[in-house]
């Protein structure tokens, strides 16, 4: 309908004053770009941590994922670290002997001793780290954190051969009767120093000086029972449980965590910025 003449200057004033209003909130938006940026990849990377942390901050989701270990049930664990899959007990309640469930089993009706899970006990030590890989790779766009991503699995690579090279050497680890700590501790310092006086960056030194000290302890501890695995991969060498293993899993999750959170919801590429700028610019103009 056709706005009466003596409503006509109210109307006006009210559409000059949407008109600022929206100049006014576009022109503080533009001007504030880099915070909202950051605040909608902090709000992103929050809620991606949010949701990757749920199976160690819920018990039932832990159980699920992981079983009745020792480190979620306490003393009453069924599970050792090493386990996963259904087991049954072919010993008695007193002295149980855990074996994989079988499908024989199943068809004779044999009752489900535990639940151990997917994942081996080891994977709960590597959830933080996930999260520490994913806080210091993630950056302000989406380039700086590939960046980041890949001098990240680049340092956790090279600290990763060299303990592979070291099980190659010594299969059996410390209990391997050919086993050398001197031979150990050497290896562990020319590592170290290869990557202080390398001229890699920065980031990747400090990914594989991390990497390098925490794969060798493991595998030069004498208490260790399983220092290189017990789930064989089907690469010679390689174990699902083992630290060569966990360590390249939790630097892929962790970085692709943190890339995955600059592109979703909203990706935070470089060319978005140069376009905005230069629609900027031309305005100026």
């Amino acid at each position: 309908a056709k706005a009466s003449p003596e409503r006509s200057p109210l109307l006006d004033e009210e559409v000059g004053a949407s008109t600022n209003l929206a100049d006014v909130v576009v022109r503080f938006s533009n001007q504030n770009a880099r915070y909202y940026g950051n605040l909608r990849m902090a709000v992103s990377i929050a809620a991606y941590l949010t949701l990757f942390s749920i199976p160690i901050s819920s018990q039932t989701a832990a159980i699920t994922l992981f079983g009745q270990k020792e480190a979620l049930v306490g003393s009453g664990a069924k599970c050792d670290a090493y386990s996963y899959g259904l087991k049954a007990n072919v010993g008695t309640d007193d002295d149980p002997i855990v074996v994989d469930f079988t499908k024989a089993q199943a068809k004779e009706n044999t009752p489900v001793y535990a639940w151990c899970g997917y994942l081996p006990g080891d994977f709960i030590d590597q959830w933080p780290r996930i999260v520490q890989v994913t806080i210091f790779t993630l950056y302000a766009n989406t380039g700086s954190t590939v960046k980041n991503a890949w001098y990240c699995l680049a340092g956790t690579f090279l600290a990763v051969a060299n303990v592979l090279f070291m099980q190659l050497l010594f299969p059996l680890a410390t209990a391997d009767p050919r086993y050398s700590p001197v031979f150990a501790w050497v290896d562990l310092c020319l590592v170290l120093f290869l990557f202080l006086t390398s001229r890699c960056d920065m980031v990747t030194k400090m990914w594989g000086l991390s990497c390098t000290v925490t794969t060798m302890i493991v595998f030069m501890n004498p208490e260790n029972p399983h220092p290189v695995g017990t789930r064989p991969t089907g690469i010679p060498g390689l174990y699902i449980d083992g630290e060569p293993t966990l360590a390249m899993i939790t630097a892929l999750t962790g970085t692709g965590i943190a890339v995955l959170a600059t592109i979703c919801p909203k990706p935070l590429l470089n060319i978005n910025r140069v376009q905005q700028e230069a629609i900027e610019v031309v305005a100026g103009v």
